[in-house]
C-alpha cells in the first residue's frame, strides 16, 4: 500500500471512529460557553480538547480559570477557591462538585445513574 494511501485510510478511521462526534463538539462549545459566561473572561480550554488529542468518547472537559492579578503579598488561594466554588454551584444545576487542594471537579448529576 503507497503511503497517500495509507495516510487517507488512516484519517478516515481516526475520524470516523476516534474523533469527538458533531455532537460532542457542540455539547463541548455549550459547556464552555456557560463557563465562560458565569465566570468571565478568565477560562481558557486546555488539556486534550485543546490540543486535539481528544478521542471519543468525550470523557472531560479541562477548563483553567485564571483568578484575577497575582498579588504576592496578598496571597489566599482557599479563599479564591472557595468563591469560585460558590460561583460555579449557584451557576450551573444539576452538577455536583469534589473540591481538590487546587482544583476542583464539575460532574453531571445524571450521568451518576
Amino acid at each position: 500500500m503507497k503511503k497517500d494511501k495509507f495516510n487517507q485510510l488512516f484519517r478516515e478511521y481516526v475520524k470516523n471512529n476516534l474523533s469527538p462526534t458533531k455532537d460532542e463538539q457542540d455539547m463541548v462549545t455549550r459547556v464552555y460557553d456557560a463557563f465562560k459566561t458565569a465566570l468571565g473572561n478568565g477560562c481558557l480550554l486546555v488539556g486534550s480538547y485543546a490540543r486535539f488529542t481528544v478521542i471519543k468518547p468525550l470523557h472531560d472537559l479541562d477548563i483553567l480559570f485564571v483568578a484575577g492579578n497575582f498579588d504576592p503579598l496578598n496571597l489566599n488561594p482557599q479563599s479564591v477557591l472557595n468563591n469560585l466554588h460558590s460561583t460555579i454551584q449557584k451557576s450551573f444545576k444539576n452538577i455536583f462538585t469534589l473540591k481538590r487542594n487546587e482544583s476542583f471537579f464539575v460532574g453531571n448529576i445524571h450521568k451518576l445513574r
